[in-house]
């Protein structure tokens, strides 16, 4: 069978279980939430003791000011944003932060920052891929002393140019793993990404691989493969994209997603309501977000700032990277657009 077709069977058994995951508070938040985060404080995985990741967690982006320089009070009321509107967790710093536009001197500090803004309130997981293993490593020992729930990890970005071998991402994954602390390995286009068969052989050679967060193409199915293919051999399988295919993937077995801060509200009100409700009344949450979600695909992370600063959750929209920024034009539709959705 094609590795396409094992998805797509494995997304009709993850649909089939899909009911009995919720019945069981498998994705149970909302009014849960603080029992949900005994639960948390309470799980063992392989590796140090670490609460257990699950529901929405998502990733802040990295605020500068308009000189360009770090803004950490930007990344303070992100946090602040999140936990007031349910987040699950936070992980820092992802693709949406920039995190590769950051000297090693800033990344650390706004690490420090987001961590020591969550505190104890929810589980902290931090990214750790950078342009080496070396540093990769570095980081993951970084993140080690600031006794945070994990560490995510995909292959460096800068590999993706020579084709590295499955070998090469195991091998990356294990030193990174070695640590001690538990990893959420990202299989996503930016790195490189591997079938669900190949990381399945990478997490049972390296046993603190305890989550993978998945972004190859179509994520749907890559999820779907990946549940199928390690089962109970992880904690589980997270999904991401902002959080636009939320429904599917959780129907395919995911639990939970990585979005970024900017509709957080949102996408904890789908979470909570497939929770209590099912898919349909979930998929009806993030319908209502179907025209803000189209615009986050075409520019990213300028309009993610954007949509944070006119939610007054951030003062700047500097960014470092070549995003493509908003127009006139731009402006007066995401203002018609955030309105209807009552944003």
């Amino acid at each position: 069978m094609t590795e396409q077709g094992a998805a797509m069977g494995a997304g009709t058994e993850a649909g089939m279980d899909a009911d009995a995951g919720r019945d069981a508070g498998v994705g149970a938040t909302g009014a849960d939430r603080d029992a949900g985060r005994g639960d948390h404080e309470a799980a063992e995985g392989r590796g140090p003791d670490a609460p257990t990741l699950r529901g929405v967690v998502p990733i802040p982006v990295t605020t500068f000011g308009p000189d360009g320089s770090l803004d950490t009070d930007g990344l303070r009321s992100q946090v602040e944003f999140c936990l007031d509107h349910g987040a699950d967790g936070i992980l820092y710093p992802g693709v949406v932060s920039e995190f590769y536009t950051l000297t090693d001197q800033e990344r650390r500090h706004a690490v420090e920052t987001v961590v020591e803004s969550a505190g104890d309130r929810v589980p902290v997981a931090v990214g750790v891929t950078g342009a080496s293993t070396e540093s990769a490593v570095e980081f993951a020992r970084h993140a080690a002393g600031l006794e945070v729930a994990a560490v995510m990890t995909m292959v460096p970005y800068v590999q993706h140019f020579f084709g590295p071998s499955a070998q090469f991402v195991g091998e990356h994954t294990r030193r990174v793993a070695d640590v001690g602390v538990p990893v959420i390995m990202q299989n996503a286009r930016v790195g490189f990404p591997l079938g669900a068969q190949a990381l399945a052989e990478v997490v049972a050679a390296v046993p603190g691989v305890r989550y993978v967060k998945e972004e190859s193409n179509p994520p749907t199915h890559g999820i779907s493969a990946v549940v199928k293919a390690l089962g109970d051999a992880i904690e589980g399988v997270f999904g991401g994209i902002g959080g636009v295919y939320l429904v599917n993937e959780l129907e395919r077995g995911a639990i939970g997603t990585m979005p970024s801060p900017a509709f957080v509200d949102r996408v904890v009100g789908a979470y909570r309501t497939w929770a209590a409700q099912g898919p349909d009344a979930a998929q009806e949450d993030i319908d209502s977000m179907g025209s803000l979600f189209t615009r986050e695909v075409l520019y990213n992370v300028a309009f993610h700032k954007e949509v944070l600063r006119r939610r007054g959750v951030i003062r700047h929209t500097t960014v470092r990277i070549a995003s493509p920024s908003l127009d006139q034009v731009d402006h007066a539709d995401l203002e018609r657009m955030m309105r209807r959705a009552g944003l």
